[in-house]
């Protein structure tokens, strides 16, 4: 009768340690991956610079190379935004899935620039090329100002 309730014990504490531990290293991985995605965001948030033409194209480079659809959208002035949301329903697309197709057309084409001429020419070109605004201090691309003047041409 010792023996087994010696046995049952062990197996109780046996099979509590196991869920226990299985519960611990469950949170300890919880605890991992809580991190690692703080560090992500932190990382974001240190690469989204606006505070010059040159800091925005780099940000705007590094969100369309990093697969970051938010952080590229913001690159742009508001009234661009509105320009492109208007784009979206002319497509009869989400804005939701008119951006991420924007952003993988966008990667590719980075990308092979960027093999081409190398991240610093192609920061010098998009700042000597693109159309800016400054809002509060801080620059956005703004292609709406680019639409206009291409409506006065024609």
């Amino acid at each position: 009768m010792f023996k087994k309730t010696i046995f049952v014990l062990l197996m109780a504490g046996f099979v509590g340690s196991t869920l226990c531990f299985m519960g611990c290293s469950e949170k300890k991985e919880a605890k991992k991956e809580a991190k690692k995605e703080a560090k992500k965001e932190a990382k974001k948030k240190d690469t989204f610079d606006l505070s010059s033409k040159e800091a925005t194209v780099k940000t705007f480079i590094k969100a369309v190379q990093d697969g970051n659809i938010e952080q590229m959208w913001n690159c742009f002035s508001p009234g661009t935004q509105k320009l492109l949301e208007a784009g979206a329903k002319a497509e009869k697309k989400s804005l939701a899935d008119f951006k991420q197709e924007m952003a993988k057309q966008l990667k590719a084409e980075v990308e092979k620039e960027i093999k081409k001429k190398g991240i610093d020419a192609m920061v010098a070109e998009g700042v000597k090329e693109g159309t800016f605004v400054q809002i509060d201090g801080n620059w956005y691309m703004d292609l709406a100002d680019t639409a206009a003047e291409d409506n006065d041409k024609e």
